[in-house]
């Protein structure tokens, strides 16, 4: 990564790495440059380790009008041509991290498969199997329930727990069921779809089920594109000692490194406007009218936004005068929360004209946030960022200094909470892509510890995606109705009636 001009300077390190790090091997060399790394990254991770945890100081929550925006709905139908215009020409692309197994949806019932145990979710799942999309195929196997589980979990039969949840059938209609990854497609054609009628996708896929998931379009697309998470986006393990860890033949240990390694997949895409949300967040078809109208509203926003920030550099640039630069200042206060810097009152014309830019020219997102029901998640905070100033962030429960009360109360009363709904303009003013490694903040690394095999076992994780991956960029969270937010996590989910044809 290019340290050179990076948003977070003050936190790069600052350390030799020309000699080789503790706990390396002349021969690991070759392993770690086919793993697309160097020894100075690798003498970063272990920097990483030793550091230790590092936490964001939390302000307080974000609130209606303090952090969360409400789009009125005379503002609404302006915003929604403003995205139809820019989807007719060609902007528009989703971006749609897709590498889950159907393993963990599945669950309770590959347990009840082991111990016969019938719990209330294989109760209920035996009971309303009609309403289950994978029922005209699990009546053909005439079992009991335990023959029918296997039929549809196993190798014997449909061995859907082997299947990435995208390709599991989510939705029943009159002659077909649609797996998420159709419905993506159909969804996508509704927002996304330019003049020549093209819907540009781009799914991130485990590389286990990387051939079965294009096989798979090439039978119902060919304006979708596909990537993996790239091997030198994996992190070491070490010891508690920080000496790294090694299989039984000798060879270093890697790990993925979580979903923040997807900023490189987003990165390599070089996309425009990118919608961002989960492969299993989306509907029965029959909800897709009220979905795809917030979708469009949070991307009309967006390049609303986007329109006067582009506007302000080039000012900027073109060198405004006094009052152009404070009129600017008070702007990006009030749109986006992005407070003067101190002293701004003494600072020069040119001074005032290189802060904004610096703050200006930057990745912009838009983010849908919803009213918080019970414990979900990460949340939109204000927070005190890297640069002595205050932000708006995603922030999980594991980024809180978990020794302080006050932090800890600050967390629970987040009102909002993510539901991973983004739309992110990734291009610069002069329509040239930023490089969005630039603009990562590497105190959010996550650090987990874990007794395995009998030692303890050290992994890291790069900041995540839409958290300490984004923390760089501005941000504006918007307030959008529970009906966006549709996620899978087990296969009793699909028996919300957001996942049933609408009455």
């Amino acid at each position: 990564m290019d340290q050179s001009d990076r948003i977070f300077p003050a936190l790069d390190h600052q350390k030799n790495h020309s000699a080789s790090p503790a706990g390396l091997l002349s021969e690991d060399l070759l392993q770690i440059r086919e793993q697309g790394l160097s020894l100075a990254q690798i003498q970063e991770q272990l920097d990483i380790f030793k550091k230790g945890k590092s936490w964001i100081p939390l302000i307080r929550p974000c609130l209606a009008g303090d952090g969360v925006q409400n789009i009125s709905s005379e503002k609404a139908d302006a915003l929604v041509a403003l995205h139809e215009r820019g989807a007719k020409a060609g902007r528009m692309m989703e971006f749609i991290p897709a590498s889950g197994a159907g393993t963990r949806m599945f669950q309770p019932l590959l347990q009840f498969l082991l111990d016969q145990d019938l719990t209330p979710e294989v109760e209920r799942f035996l009971q309303e199997l009609p309403k289950f999309p994978f029922f005209s195929a699990l009546q053909k196997s005439g079992e009991d329930a335990k023959g029918l589980i296997e039929h549809l979990l196993t190798e014997k039969g449909l061995h859907y727990a082997g299947l990435p949840k995208g390709m599991i059938p989510f939705h029943q209609y009159s002659s077909e069921i649609r797996t998420p990854l159709e419905e993506h497609l159909i969804e996508a054609k509704l927002f996304i779809q330019d003049q020549t009628h093209d819907c540009r996708l781009h799914f991130v896929v485990s590389p286990a089920f990387f051939s079965k998931i294009q096989t798979y379009f090439q039978d119902i697309a060919d304006s979708v594109s596909f990537s993996v998470q790239s091997p030198s986006t994996d992190t070491v393990s070490v010891d508690l000692s920080f000496h790294p860890l090694r299989d039984k033949g000798g060879k270093l240990i890697f790990r993925p490194g979580g979903h923040g390694a997807l900023l490189e997949n987003l990165n390599q895409l070089k996309g425009d406007i990118v919608f961002i949300h989960n492969v299993d967040n989306v509907p029965h078809e029959s909800h897709f009218p009220k979905r795809v109208f917030y979708r469009k509203l949070l991307s009309g926003y967006l390049i609303e936004l986007q329109t006067e920030i582009f506007a302000a550099l080039a000012k900027i640039k073109q060198g405004a005068n006094e009052a152009k630069l404070d009129e600017i200042s008070e702007w990006i206060q009030q749109t986006m929360g992005i407070t003067s810097v101190a002293g701004w009152k003494t600072f020069t014309s040119a001074d005032k004209r290189a802060y904004l830019f610096h703050r200006l020219n930057r990745p912009l997102r838009v983010c849908g946030v919803i009213k918080k029901e019970g414990d979900v998640g990460g949340a939109p905070f204000w927070v005190r960022d890297a640069e002595g100033g205050e932000s708006l962030q995603f922030i999980e429960e594991s980024q809180v200094d978990e020794n302080s009360f006050e932090q800890k109360k600050i967390f629970h009363a987040a009102a909002y909470f993510n539901p991973v709904n983004i739309v992110c303009g990734v291009k610069d003013y002069l329509g040239n892509p930023f490089n969005l490694k630039k603009f990562t903040d590497p105190r959010l690394t996550i650090l987990t510890k874990k007794y395995q095999n009998g030692n303890w076992v050290q992994a890291l994780e790069w900041p995540g995606l839409w958290n300490g991956g984004m923390a760089g960029w501005n941000t504006v969270f918007v307030e959008v109705p529970p009906l966006t937010f549709t996620p899978v996590k087990t296969f009793l989910d699909l028996l919300r009636p957001e996942h049933q044809a609408a009455s």
